[in-house]
């Protein structure tokens, strides 16, 4: 330390060990000691003879090893001599590696071969995997690189770790390169999302919980399900940021496996229309009442409705298709007859003997449960009042029927109509009547909405009750409220 103190840094490594033997000649020769009585060390100790200890050069350093001159000293000019194995170990050639696995100790320190590699006490008993080389040592955590560090290992020590039971390594898993496809493993969460970085990328709701491959290769993101990509989205991280992700690796050459098209069954309304995710398609009123089968593919719905009749449709809406079965709604039950009404006979409602259910066979009182089952509104002719609805709403006729019908809303929730007699609409706004009973629908824009249900058919009264919402009469005169106060927001107030 005395002559480092003192010197400036040494140009050549023949430089420095001048230096050395000039100090060491100094402090033999010429400086007394008075731990020696104010004698010289070389009075009292002679030169050391024999074999000289050479001069250890740690392997990162990228220049030949050093080798002892038969003076002692130590020489740049002397040609490399790799380190011999003791007996019993095995010599490693350049370029190998091991792998092998540790626990992390209470200090948090790990030592391999005497170098140090800090992980902290928080790592304190987790069993990491290291993969040691002649350059790098990587630090591997659960699958993941969690470090890297420069190896200060030579070819012995890799020797011995493999004598002492360590495997030999395979490629190193150093980061993809700059620009390449990158492939990291997430799980994802409650909410459907994946956590990348500092990112949030939507996988979606149905892949909760379930372990999925990210690959995000150029502007896009794909989300791979069991080796099947399930969905393509703008990928949010840059591309120099990509390599650093925690369990990045350079991706597979493949493109991921595209899912077999999906296929699904709709029934065709009384118009001649299906309703699939969200978009309304014309088949025709020919195949009215007919089952169709689609094949949803990435732009466009393949439609068979029957041998030989195939139509092709564009895809204009981009949601998840849940429903996959046709809709297959029986015919409603008799509606009993009512003093001085109309009986289901006089409407031309055929009855329908209904199977009993096997929780509660005919006869016997189970349950005393009441649950609402959906509205019925009367009207002149069933399947127009239905056609009319499902055009406003966006639904679909599934049970045709011009006695009795069925629309069903995007939501799920059923209307139905029935013909009656002497069909009478009601009066309203009018001191001596009321309207008894209407329908709310929940809008997001009234003027938008107002212009598509008076396109259908409706009439808007000229009394409106407030601003937020706008009554108007369908086709036949039922009253119905188009309402920006959704019913959702009335019960939490």
């Amino acid at each position: 330390m005395e002559l480092l103190n003192e010197h400036e840094p040494f140009a050549r490594i023949e430089d420095a060990q001048a230096a050395v033997d000039a100090w060491r000649k100094e402090y033999n020769a010429d400086r007394p000691h008075q731990s020696l009585g104010m004698a010289f060390p070389a009075a009292r100790f002679a030169p050391a003879t024999g074999e000289v200890l050479g001069l250890r050069v740690p392997a990162e350093l990228d220049r030949p090893m050093l080798a002892a001159s038969p003076s002692g000293h130590v020489t740049a000019d002397a040609e490399p001599s790799p380190a011999t194995p003791l007996p019993g170990e095995t010599q490693l050639t350049a370029g190998q590696a091991v792998e092998l696995e540790r626990a992390v100790p209470p200090s948090g320190n790990l030592w391999l071969a005497g170098q140090q590699i800090w992980l902290g006490p928080a790592m304190t008993g987790r069993t990491i995997r290291l993969w040691a080389g002649l350059d790098r040592v990587h630090v591997m955590l659960d699958g993941h690189r969690i470090k890297t560090l420069p190896s200060r290992l030579d070819a012995r020590d890799l020797a011995r770790l493999a004598a002492a039971g360590a495997t030999p390594a395979g490629p190193p898993p150093l980061p993809p390169p700059l620009g390449a496809a990158v492939e990291l493993e997430r799980t994802v969460n409650a909410s459907g999302n994946i956590s990348v970085g500092n990112h949030v990328i939507s996988a979606g709701l149905p892949l909760a919980g379930q372990r999925v491959m990210v690959r995000l290769d150029g502007p896009v993101a794909h989300i791979i399900s069991g080796g099947i990509l399930v969905r393509t989205v703008a990928c949010p991280i840059p591309g120099h940021a990509r390599a650093r992700l925690r369990g990045a690796r350079a991706g597979s050459t493949q493109p991921p496996r595209l899912p077999e098209p999906l296929q699904v069954k709709r029934r065709v309304s009384a118009r001649g229309a299906i309703m699939i995710g969200g978009q309304r398609i014309q088949v025709g009123l020919p195949h009215a009442g007919k089952t169709a089968e689609i094949t949803i593919e990435a732009d466009t719905y393949q439609i068979t409705v029957e041998d030989g009749v195939a139509i092709t449709a564009s895809r204009t809406t981009s949601r998840d298709i849940k429903r996959h079965k046709a809709s297959n709604y029986g015919s409603p039950p008799p509606r009993p007859a009512a003093p001085g009404g109309y009986d289901d006979a006089a409407a031309g409602i055929m009855p329908l003997n209904h199977p009993a259910s096997p929780r509660c066979p005919q006869g016997d009182l189970v349950s005393d449960s009441i649950k609402f089952g959906g509205v019925t509104l009367d009207c002149p002719n069933a399947g127009e009042l239905a056609a009319f609805y499902a055009e406003i709403t966006g639904g679909q006729v599934t049970v045709p029927g011009d006695s009795w019908a069925m629309m069903t809303c995007p939501d799920g929730s059923d209307i139905c109509f029935q013909a009656a007699p002497d069909y009478a609409p009601p009066s309203w706004p009018d001191p001596a009547s009321s309207m008894q009973m209407h329908l709310d629908f929940d809008v997001d824009d009234l003027g938008a909405t107002e212009a598509r249900v008076l396109a259908a058919g409706a009439t808007k009264y000229d009394i409106q009750p407030n601003d937020h919402c706008r009554v108007y009469a369908d086709p036949v005169g039922h009253p119905f409220c188009l309402s920006t106060l959704a019913t959702a927001d009335l019960r939490q107030s």
